[in-house]
């Protein structure tokens, strides 16, 4: 005779505070590890849209309100959540990330409760352990955005629904509405969720009826009081939020600019992208599909709404615009907590099954499981799990334009950053209507050119960066503020960064960028600027110096290379700059077609005969892949020096004739006045040589 199991009322008490505590002790230890290992503490940025979000709550905390005064385009949960934390705790970047790490803990808390309460101990283990192991869901666990935390009010939703369905308590699933609507107020990217719990409420609710009146006498519409008490909770939750911060008219900036890119499919709205990151995390899938197997398998369906929520995520993401990487975690999170059902299977004793059906199915599900996670712990100890962060690879790059900004005498508070964790990283606010200055507010007329140029005109802010996010303002307001802006630091092949200070502060930038050089010594581009310095005041040897060290920090740079070869060249070191130029056009694949035709050029019309070779010039001119433009018209000029260079003057003066004709046609002046000349000397039987000079731009 078997011994029968303890309830859990007869468990020894150390075991039912185990088991009570469980979850929280989950979340603290997710929280303590990531806090231990992750290293998040010196990233200045693992996405552009924590400098928003962090930027938005500061200028709500210094008296401005969103929607009427700072534009918008996401609900405002987040945003008031950071302020009053950042109040108590400090305004820092690493206090934001811990804000929502800790909300990153809550997530692991309701996955831990939900399957505990369902399907035991071992589904919850196993659910939390996969989840660092998806795609984003460590660096969205510190990064300031709104996705992770209204998927993790989602998320505590399920399992206060779960709390409902097993004790028929009206608090849980009056909870349950509470952070529904929650996630809602934070990012209304979980309104899917919104039916596909209702209907789990109305089926949990035809399903015992007795709870809400006597068994066989409720009428039909008894059912509806469930669904519709959680409904009206959620409404009641994310309108309270909502009418509480909007004001005015603000109220179209929460849903036109998404109507708007959706309509014009900006952004990453291809499916394939969404299904990259399913493949990335293709073990955890399979292990989602395994277990939602085994529900259907066992009749226990108290968590269908768990693979529900997943082939809602699904359905949603396919037709919509833009897919972002975040998005992922719609899948994911669901994903692992039904494969949390598989893996935990593998380690609980389970009854011999009446149906040899049943039977042999969860043996199969059981192997292929087993098989599955060892493939996943393989790819987990082979590094092929890695997912780098763009932004977090450059940091460097951004903490040296902190140190360049911090150096110049503060007389104002203004910034403007399209990147506005520069700001809020540096104690500058940022002028209110570009607080937001996201791709997508310009790609659908949310932020015009004239405005951000009139806003810039008004403010007179001390600084003005520029990233790729607005890439097509640069030359529009170097033109419209010339004069009034210089700049400063650029570093376009790494961090595609531009950094305008305005010219009354701007003095000499040599002193600002040592100072920044010194505290952030790894960056390239800045000893390639410090070099251009040193080269306009007539020192050749720092100037040299440091042209080397640039080169030495980023042997793939190509401006650091450039600069360095016209150097030595122009120090008569001939050798020296036409072995870096060679070495360039044999590892540069990317920059190969600007190191091949500086060193055509220099190769056809060195001053040095020894080093000035003709027929080696002109056929890396003739082998040039497409080029655009200006880079084609070059290209034809150094084949016309080259055929110079050999004596074939007939054959330069034409090729010559017709660069000077394309350049007419184009609008090149430069070009043409340079042509021009060059044909001359090719009329009069000579060649052209050019000593090189050292560079200074």
């Amino acid at each position: 005779m078997k011994k029968r199991s303890a309830k859990p009322s007869e468990a020894p008490a150390w075991r039912r505070r185990l088991d009570w505590s469980a979850p929280a002790l989950a979340a603290t230890l997710y929280v303590g590890t990531v806090l231990v290992v992750y290293p998040f503490r010196h990233t200045f940025e693992f996405d552009s849209d924590e400098g928003i979000n962090a930027i938005k709550a500061l200028l709500v905390d210094h008296g401005h309100a969103l929607y009427s005064q700072i534009w918008d385009d996401q609900p405002p949960l987040l945003t008031y959540l950071l302020r009053w934390w950042c109040r108590v705790v400090g305004w820092d970047t690493y206090n934001g990330r811990l804000l929502v790490l800790l909300i990153a803990g809550l997530l692991v808390f309701a996955v831990y409760d939900t399957l505990r309460n369902t399907y035991g101990h071992a589904a919850a283990i196993a659910a939390v352990l996969l989840l660092p192991c998806t795609a984003y869901f460590t660096r969205l666990s510190v990064s300031i955005m709104i996705g992770l935390p209204a998927i993790a009010c989602a998320t505590l939703c399920v399992a206060a629904l779960v709390r409902w369905a097993t004790t028929h308590r009206t608090g849980w699933l009056v909870a349950a509405g509470v952070l529904m609507g929650l996630s809602l107020a934070t990012k209304l990217f979980t309104l899917f969720l919104v039916p596909v719990f209702g209907l789990w409420v109305t089926w949990r609710a035809v399903r015992e009826p007795g709870r809400v009146a006597e068994p066989r006498r409720a009428p039909w519409w008894r059912i509806l009081v469930a669904p519709g008490l959680w409904g009206c909770v959620v409404l009641l939750t994310a309108a309270g939020v909502f009418m509480g911060c909007v004001r005015g008219d603000g109220w179209h900036q929460l849903y036109q600019p998404h109507m708007a890119a959706s309509a014009a499919q900006f952004g990453n709205h291809d499916v394939t992208l969404l299904h990259r990151d399913l493949r990335m995390d293709w073990e955890v899938m399979v292990l989602a599909g395994l277990g939602t197997v085994l529900m259907a398998v066992r009749r226990s369906a108290m968590l269908v709404l768990v693979p529900a929520w997943g082939v809602a995520a699904y359905w949603a993401l396919r037709t919509h615009a833009p897919i972002w990487y975040h998005h992922h975690l719609l899948l994911s999170v669901p994903a692992c907590m039904a494969a949390g059902i598989a893996v935990g299977d593998l380690f609980t004793a389970r009854p011999p099954s009446t149906s040899v059906l049943a039977s042999a199915a969860g043996i199969a599900v059981r192997v292929v499981t087993l098989g599955t996670l060892i493939a996943l712990v393989v790819a987990l100890a082979s590094g092929a799990k890695h997912e780098p962060s763009p932004h977090a690879e450059l940091s460097d790059h951004d903490r040296l334009v902190v140190e360049l900004i911090t150096a110049y005498p503060k007389r104002s508070s203004l910034m403007v950053a399209d990147r506005p964790m520069f700001a809020f990283a540096t104690g500058y606010e940022v002028p209110l209507n570009l607080a937001v200055t996201s791709r997508k507010r310009a790609a659908t007329d949310n932020l015009t050119l004239p405005q951000f140029l009139d806003t810039i005109d008004r403010e007179n802010p001390e600084h003005v960066i520029f990233s790729s996010r607005l890439r097509e303002f640069v030359s529009p307001f170097a033109n419209a503020m010339q004069g009034r802006y210089q700049m400063v630091y650029a570093d376009l092949e790494n961090s595609d960064l531009q950094v305008f200070v305005r010219s009354d502060i701007a003095g000499d930038r040599l002193p600002m960028l040592l100072r920044a050089a010194e505290r952030v010594p790894n960056v390239a581009a800045a000893h390639d600027a410090i070099g251009i310095e040193w080269a306009k005041r007539g020192d050749t040897e720092r100037a040299v110096a440091s042209f080397d060290r640039a080169n030495a920090l980023d042997p793939q740079a190509v401006r650091p290379r450039l600069h360095l070869a016209d150097a030595h060249l122009a120090r008569g070191e001939y050798a020296a700059g036409f072995a870096l130029l060679q070495a360039g056009m044999q590892r540069e694949r990317s920059g190969y077609a600007a190191v091949a035709l500086q060193y055509a050029w220099r190769r056809a019309t060195c001053p040095d005969a020894v080093y000035r070779n003709g027929a080696e010039a002109e056929l890396i001119a003739r082998a040039m892949p497409n080029l655009g433009e200006q880079a084609a018209l070059f290209n034809q000029e150094t084949l016309a020096a080259s055929l110079a260079a050999q004596g074939r003057f007939d054959a330069a003066r034409a090729t010559a004739e017709q660069t000077l004709h394309k350049a007419q046609v184009i609008g090149q002046g430069e070009v043409e006045r340079r042509v021009m000349g060059e044909l001359e000397a090719y009329r009069g039987r000579e060649m052209i040589t050019v000593a090189v000079q050292m560079p200074t731009s």
